[in-house]
């Protein structure tokens, strides 16, 4: 029993190395702000994989389509879909990082927030 009392009570002992740990930051998100800035990063990072994943899929469906215009045509609508959803999500995270140069806000922490694990 004298084991079990001297353990440490520290919640994060059991974490990698590699896994950060700020002080300020151990409770979750400090403002509103925070919040928004990481769900804006992964929203956008999001669509950027799932638009390259759909681009790397169609066209290989496209290549494979073997002379068959139905299934070239659909393989080409989902190509161009996939490319504009890249360049929107591409251009959402631009507009983001202009707003907050405009703005002048505090952007350095919300530009690349990412989740803290």
């Amino acid at each position: 029993m004298a084991l079990l009392a001297a353990e440490s009570t520290d919640p994060f002992q059991y974490l990698p190395a590699w896994v950060e740990i700020s002080p300020d930051r151990s409770s979750g998100y400090m403002t509103v702000s925070d919040f928004f800035g990481v769900a804006l990063n992964v929203v956008f990072g999001t669509v950027i994989a799932i638009s390259m994943i759909t681009m790397i899929v169609s066209g290989i469906k496209f290549i494979t389509a073997k002379g068959d215009p139905k299934a070239a045509a659909e393989a080409k609508s989902a190509l161009t879909n996939s490319i504009l959803g890249f360049i929107l999500g591409i251009g959402a995270y631009t507009l983001k990082t202009i707003i907050f140069n405009v703005i002048g806000g505090n952007y350095g922490e919300l530009l690349n927030a990412t989740p803290n694990f």
